[in-house]
């Protein structure tokens, strides 16, 4: 078996590095820009829309990152990158998404496969602008904290839940995923029911019917896990 030695491994791997970040440069002189859609969900019905648009106004090539990438290509695209989003700005990627949907919007696809269901009131649990709660994930934890009410003879409880966003943020079809006490189950329904309506799903700009999945605790239930998570994060001595 060979032996590798680290340090011209490493050498090795940076002039590889060295090597792509020139061949971007120069490319990138050349006016050849080109983008990897990093960590994206590639939509297969709209990425050719994506494509054409970023290609016909920007001249901007989108290409998927492979999954595994050695470093001069890693280099390349990451020069590449930066010099793109220098030149169009770093929202270019969204700005691109915004232009291409007129287009794809009047396709086929879209009025065969997607238009009936945001019509026909469809429920979707996986959009690229999910329903959220008006406020952050601490807000709504303070709303529930703030709200909730003591069960009798059970302090400590949590609940997995479930519920339709409406296209107007009003919530319905509250599902529990597991059995809980009468009492519990009436106190979380009346938490989903207080709650202020949330700000809708979308799906190519429009707005969708969503199925949220959340956990609704009890007061004592948070109180408990917020000392964990000091302790954990905040040892003493």
């Amino acid at each position: 078996m060979q032996i590798v030695n680290p340090a011209l491994w490493k050498k090795r791997e940076m002039t590889n590095c060295k090597t792509g970040t020139q061949r971007a440069q120069a490319d990138f002189n050349k006016g050849i820009y080109i983008l990897q859609t990093l960590g994206q969900v590639v939509d297969k019905d709209f990425h050719p829309f994506f494509i054409k648009t970023a290609k016909e106004k920007y001249g901007i090539t989108l290409t998927a990152s492979p999954c595994v990438i050695f470093s001069e290509p890693k280099c390349y695209y990451q020069i590449m990158r930066e010099k793109v989003l220098a030149k169009f700005g770093n929202d270019i990627e969204d700005k691109i998404r915004t232009e291409a949907l007129p287009a794809f919007k009047q396709s086929e696809q879209f009025k065969k496969n997607i238009q009936p269901k945001i019509d026909t009131g469809f429920v979707f649990t996986g959009v690229p602008i999910k329903a959220k709660f008006p406020g952050d994930q601490t807000e709504m934890r303070n709303f529930i904290k703030t709200n909730i009410q003591e069960i009798t003879n059970c302090s400590y409880w949590s609940a997995n839940i479930s519920f339709i966003v409406e296209k107007d943020g009003s919530l319905s079809d509250i599902t529990f995923h597991k059995e809980l006490k009468d009492d519990i189950r009436n106190e979380v329904a009346r938490i989903v029911r207080l709650m202020p309506k949330w700000i809708p799903a979308h799906y190519y700009g429009e707005k969708v019917r969503f199925r949220q999945n959340i956990t609704i605790s009890s007061k004592k239930e948070m109180e408990m896990m917020d000392e964990i998570r000091a302790k954990k994060y905040n040892p003493t001595n």
